[in-house]
């Protein structure tokens, strides 16, 4: 078998113009291959053909399905062909087209990478960055070149086979690439494999109530004690309550309003605490040593919890100075007349000590 080294022996063809590139890919379940063709004009609508340059992979261990190594085989078609206009030092008016049988390959060349799975962008944004998408082509496998690299075939056919060194018959006359030759196929189930990701930030404790619009506390009180109300009678199976809010309903919803400071104040650190993890150094509650109760409540630890105190005194909530704290001291401060008040003498006797007045009595 002899091959000539010089692809036109008779012509001269560098700096013809019309000169063309073709590259052809295919694949099988042995493995895929590509091949690429120079084709130059003669006149009269007469081109000559020649191989340049062939090369085939086998298949991957792991198996792939098919459309997915007729995709690798597609993107071995364009690193030959750019190794090619590199090495022949070919100049960018030169025109090149790719060529595939597989419709399912050719739909994710033309389409948007982000649309698949993470093996198809990569090959496909490859693709598309050392070709134009609108380059790619369909061609029938029985005219493929490239099919005897994936499939095989016996040296004596291969000897006489023009198809290899001249690439399909259409080449050696003038193209007509109508639009339904490169019309994509949409109906394979791997295409229409899409991913959607939908981004979304939430806060670790979104804000519920507005505690801006509330002046006064009793009024944010009542606002987070009716609420709670409703919530819960909305419950199935659940008992209904009518009338004023009771002392518990009040109770619940002072810790329910302290809980939802807190969580706007503090979430990091809340969140922290929760996962058993420390507080970051920059933390403002790193030296109140905090923890969270049986409510979820930010409380002190220290000294204090040796002592004889009730569970209150002895672990104080912590409270930011934000908008509805500065309603509750207001609130205290109207309640307490704004200063303390002494005990009257005709309260006292000659044997009792001085003593703080009782909360009845403020």
């Amino acid at each position: 078998m002899k091959i000539q080294r010089s692809y036109f022996p008779s012509l001269q063809w560098k700096g013809i113009k019309g000169l063309g590139l073709h590259s052809f890919g295919d694949a099988s379940e042995r493995g895929f291959g590509a091949c690429v063709y120079i084709r130059v004009p003669l006149g009269d609508d007469l081109f000559q053909v020649s191989l340049v340059l062939s090369r085939g992979k086998v298949a991957p261990i792991k198996k792939d399905s098919l459309p997915r190594l007729e995709l690798l085989g597609a993107l071995l078609c364009v690193r030959l062909l750019v190794f090619i206009k590199s090495a022949l030092f070919l100049t960018e008016e030169v025109s090149y087209y790719c060529w595939t049988d597989s419709t399912v390959a050719l739909s994710w060349i033309k389409g948007d990478p982000s649309r698949w799975k993470t093996f198809i962008p990569n090959r496909v944004t490859e693709i598309q960055t050392l070709t134009s998408p609108s380059c790619w082509y369909h061609c029938p496998g029985k005219e493929n070149p490239a099919d005897l690299i994936s499939r095989g075939i016996a040296a004596e056919r291969l000897v006489l086979s023009d198809i290899w060194f001249f690439g399909p018959p259409w080449l050696k006359g003038t193209l007509t690439l109508q639009p339904e030759q490169v019309e994509m196929s949409l109906n394979d189930d791997e295409i229409c494999n899409k991913i959607v990701v939908s981004c979304l930030a939430v806060e670790p404790f979104p804000q519920v109530f507005e505690f801006f619009r509330w002046s006064k506390f009793p009024k944010a009180l009542n606002i987070v004690a009716w609420t709670l109300r409703f919530i819960k009678n909305c419950k199935p199976q659940s008992t209904k309550y009518f009338g004023p809010l009771t002392y518990e309903e009040l109770t619940k919803a002072k810790t329910k309003l302290f809980h939802c400071v807190q969580r706007e104040a503090y979430p990091q650190d809340i969140v922290a605490l929760t996962q058993g993890k420390q507080l970051k150094k920059g933390s403002p509650l790193n030296k109140l040593d905090p923890f969270l109760d049986n409510e979820g409540l930010l409380r002190i630890k220290g000294r204090l919890e040796y002592s004889d105190l009730c569970y209150e005194s002895k672990h104080p909530i912590i409270l930011p100075p934000s908008h509805i704290v500065k309603a509750l001291v207001r609130f205290q401060h109207v309640l307490l007349k704004h200063v303390l008040l002494k005990p009257r003498k005709h309260h006292l006797s000659k044997n009792r000590s001085l003593s703080c007045c009782s909360q009845g009595e403020l």
